[in-house]
């Protein structure tokens, strides 16, 4: 059986996360080590890295279909000597990331989704004990549609 709409979102998700190299135009190589819902801690050889959480949120009728409202917490991790300057680039090139899927129509990651919102402003922190390491929170919610009551179709 394919996979829910749900699962390709999240797979689209993480595909377009790992875009964000310096060869790609960005700041960071922040996509060279991405991870979905990790349960150990990033070793610090894989700094600059991410981890992002999928937090499934309220789903509403819309126009005969299902509207899910999915939401994505980026948890980024830093180290180094200029950790605050490396957390604003990685900041910098998430948000220009996510901005490629904004387009006019309402149809993002490949088509999966139809708009991508940013939440909050990111969470910062640092700390210093043996090295210099910084935490960055961002929160996104992806809305994305589904036939009602069939979660692996959108027709």
């Amino acid at each position: 059986m394919a996979d829910s709409i749900y699962q390709d979102v999240v797979d689209a998700f993480k595909t377009l996360l790992q875009t964000i190299t310096t060869g790609n135009g960005y700041e960071t190589n922040l996509g060279s080590n991405v991870y979905e819902w990790r349960p150990t801690a990033l070793e610090e050889n894989e700094l600059p890295g991410l981890v992002f959480r999928d937090k499934p949120g309220k789903t509403d009728i819309a126009i005969g279909k299902h509207q899910h409202n999915l939401g994505i917490e980026i948890e980024i991790k830093v180290s180094g000597s200029t950790v605050p300057a490396t957390m604003r680039k990685c900041i910098a090139d998430v948000i220009k990331c996510i901005g490629t899927q904004n387009t006019i129509g309402g149809s993002c990651l490949s088509g999966l989704a139809e708009d991508i919102i940013y939440g909050d402003a990111p969470e910062i922190e640092t700390d210093q004990a043996n090295k210099y390491f910084g935490s960055i929170l961002m929160k996104f919610t992806i809305i994305f549609l589904t036939n009602p009551w069939d979660p692996y179709t959108n027709t």
